[in-house]
């Protein structure tokens, strides 16, 4: 059996050589341009939004074989502190998100803001 040193330093060596090829790919399929580079990383994007379906899917039908209701064990229900701290999570999450994407969008254009975007 092999000792965990080694399948550390097998590890950290395929690390080592992972990062960069990926990255060398990543920057030649940049430098094909906008629509090639699009085709070419939509298809992770597929297979990921696939993967969810898929998910929530087998979820679902899963739970609907085991007869699972949606009442739930009343023992679980949340105190009303615990509501009002995952409801103040929740948006704290979705205004970074915002933000978030709305630097992503002032990054594309340029760093210009038009006035009405002020």
């Amino acid at each position: 059996m092999l000792g965990r040193s080694y399948r550390r330093s097998v590890t950290a060596a395929a690390h080592a050589v992972t990062v960069p090829a990926i990255l060398l790919f990543i920057t030649i399929v940049n430098l094909r341009g906008v629509v090639r580079t699009g085709a070419v990383f939509i298809v992770s994007d597929y297979l990921f939004v696939g993967a969810l379906f898929i998910t929530l899917g087998l979820g679902l039908v899963t739970s609907l074989a085991a007869g699972v209701s949606g009442a739930g064990d009343s023992s679980l229900a949340a105190s009303p502190q615990t509501a009002a701290v995952s409801a103040w999570v929740l948006l704290k999450a979705f205004s970074s998100g915002c933000h978030c994407d709305d630097r992503v969008e002032a990054v594309s254009n340029g760093g210009k803001h038009s006035e009405s975007q002020l």
